[in-house]
């Protein structure tokens, strides 16, 4: 089973795509960043760039980070707008999409819900055998949230 991972952002978004099984194996990952633009602008580059990616990697299932409400609120919406892009490239495939918290995806994978970027990175490159940790740390938290989501029992597919 194929499984992308996304960390939205509204100035970058991670992603990561493994394979779902015992020893998950790292298919590709980076990030997907506009480079500025409208409001209009950045939204049809992330679908541009999340529907692109949803055609090459041909994923099984979708996870998708929920949103930290611990950040600045104009920052929280904008990050929803790139979940709803996501949501609607994924519907539109018929894929089923795992949800989870940064809190339940640190937990899983460092053992504390409060792990460090670092600590993300270092757990992610251990797991997944790289030579060196993924980067930008957005990558790596996307490959963690595809591990933690390969292994989840439940789905919503919308």
């Amino acid at each position: 089973m194929m499984v992308l991972g996304i960390d939205p952002g509204f100035s970058r978004t991670g992603f990561g795509v493994v394979t779902g099984s015992a020893r998950p194996e790292a298919i590709t990952f980076g990030v997907i960043a506009p480079k500025g633009g409208e409001l209009g602008e950045r939204l049809q580059f992330f679908s541009h760039e999340i529907n692109g990616l949803l055609t090459k990697t041909r994923p099984d299932r979708v996870v998708l980070e929920k949103v930290f409400w611990g950040q600045a609120r104009g920052d929280a919406f904008k990050t929803l707008y790139v979940r709803g892009i996501v949501l609607l490239a994924a519907a539109d495939r018929k894929l089923p999409v795992v949800e989870l918290s940064p809190a339940s995806v640190k937990k899983a994978i460092c053992g504390t819900g409060s792990a460090s970027k670092r600590q993300i990175q270092e757990t992610v490159a251990k797991l997944l055998d790289l030579s060196q940790p993924p980067s930008p740390p957005d990558a790596a938290d996307a490959l963690a949230i595809a591990i933690v989501g390969s292994s989840r029992l439940y789905t919503y597919t919308p």
